[in-house]
């Protein structure tokens, strides 16, 4: 297997372009404006830790880059396939290469709309990462079954971002759903065990007495002339239908008889019942449950807004940042910066107050969002909750990326800001042990600056984003 780097002056037939390995591919930032891979049989496993790689990783134009799989022979698996945004056989490459170049094109001329894109941009952001793939090919995200998968589908075009083959990547699409960045629309209706939540499932019929589940099945008759109703076994004699009770022939379904409905027996205790007691069985944790237990979920095929469109260039919020926006007034950095010019002169004229800027720092928010799942939404809103007892009124928080907060206490000393900060990181911890997350590597690191009439306003926040290098 062998995969090749495609830089702006190179074209897409194989013949014409350099080769090159996996760790120079995301070594360059600059000229390499796609890939192409070479894929022959029994390469699977390797062609999938190379799509991981370039998708895990932190650089737009590395994460984003244009993939293509070139095969020869049989077609690779559909799970495979759709994990690159072309997929064509040898065969077929060369009337196919003007097709495929301008895929690689359009993908770059969206990389040159992000702002400020340079070689030490980052997006540690995965829902941000998939509005971003998403934009930059212009396409919506449709599942494909799978028995690979423990749900029994996949979004192959997203999977590559994930570590694990879990549902982080229906957490995340229904994160950037709920927050009007994705749409969505029906796909299919599927079942889930309710212990483990695997696709895999048995409906097994029972005996509604002993619970039972070998049955036997047999069709009802019932002789219109008669009235008899008995086993379709009880009519049958010399290969003809002949009535039990009454010794007449039955020739005509419909005219002489009809079909009503369909009886059980149990073999083991001899019941016979026209409902029997569906039981579902999971293939994966063999645990069985009633019908009625077993979890039904919508699958989507999900599409970008415009909303999740201007997100993808300019920025997505933090869902912890959105619901600190929803349940404090949080200011913005300019409004923030007011504030504190105001505070400082106000200090400098009187010369009777003590005030202090306080910055707050969580460490691997991303990491949580995906480890919770669902239980992440009502942590961040009981978190949310804390920073409301803590802080007053008259405090003013702002956010200056997703990770870091500031807040400026008016009329308080630095010994006072350390002990609301403290009590801020263990009504906090008191939540992660609550909600069984003590054991995920999430820190709170804190400092405070006080205020006075020398104070640097610029030095002041860029030291407080400094508190994330730490």
């Amino acid at each position: 297997m062998k995969i090749y780097g495609i830089t702006t002056e190179s074209s897409f037939v194989l013949p014409n372009i350099a080769t090159s390995t996996i760790e120079s591919l995301l070594d360059d930032t600059g000229t390499t404006k796609g890939a192409v891979v070479h894929y022959t049989q029994g390469d699977k496993g390797k062609v999938h830790h190379w799509v991981q790689r370039i998708r895990q990783h932190p650089h737009p134009r590395i994460y984003l880059m244009p993939l293509a799989l070139i095969y020869e022979g049989e077609k690779p698996p559909t799970l495979l396939q759709k994990q690159f945004d072309e997929c064509v056989s040898v065969t077929q490459l060369n009337s196919a290469s003007s097709t495929k170049s301008a895929l690689f094109e359009r993908v770059g001329q969206w990389l040159d709309r992000i702002p400020n894109l340079d070689n030490n941009s980052s997006d540690s952001s995965i829902p941000f990462k998939i509005l971003r793939l998403m934009a930059s090919r212009n396409k919506g995200l449709e599942p494909i079954l799978t028995p690979s998968n423990n749900r029994g589908f996949v979004y192959p075009a997203i999977e590559p971002m994930f570590e694990r083959s879990d549902d982080s990547p229906i957490t995340s699409l229904d994160f950037l759903h709920r927050q009007q960045f994705l749409g969505r629309d029906f796909f299919k209706r599927a079942h889930f065990c309710p212990i483990c939540e695997s696709a895999f499932l048995n409906f097994i019929e029972t005996c509604p007495d002993c619970a039972a589940e070998n049955l036997t099945k047999e069709e009802l008759v019932h002789h219109f002339k008669c009235g008899h109703v008995d086993n379709l076994s009880h009519f049958e004699r010399h290969n003809q239908l002949v009535c039990p009770k009454c010794d007449e022939r039955l020739k005509h379904i419909g005219v002489d008889y009809d079909k009503p409905s369909i009886v059980y027996q149990c073999k083991q205790c001899t019941l016979q019942f026209q409902d029997p007691l569906l039981k579902v069985q999971c293939y994966s944790c063999e645990s069985v449950s009633n019908i009625d237990d077993v979890s039904v979920e919508d699958i989507y095929v999900y599409q970008l807004s415009a909303i999740g469109l201007n997100a993808a260039l300019y920025g997505l919020d933090a869902l912890f940042t959105s619901i600190l926006q929803t349940d404090l007034q949080l200011f913005s950095n300019r409004e923030f910066k007011s504030f504190i010019h105001i505070e400082k002169a106000r200090i400098s004229r009187y010369k009777k107050s003590t005030s202090c800027v306080a910055t707050i720092y969580f460490e691997n928010l991303d990491s949580l969002f995906h480890r919770l799942g669902k239980r992440t939404e009502q942590l961040f809103k009981e978190i949310s909750a804390v920073f409301k007892s803590v802080f007053r009124e008259s405090d003013v928080i702002s956010a200056l990326n997703e990770s870091v907060f500031v807040i400026l206490m008016t009329e308080t000393s630095e010994e006072n800001a350390n002990l609301a900060l403290n009590r801020l990181k263990n009504a906090i911890q008191d939540l992660f042990e609550a909600s069984l997350a003590k054991e995920l590597s999430v820190g709170i690191l804190t400092r405070v600056h006080r205020i006075d009439s020398a104070s640097d306003l610029n030095l002041m926040l860029e030291n407080a984003l400094k508190v994330e290098e730490k």
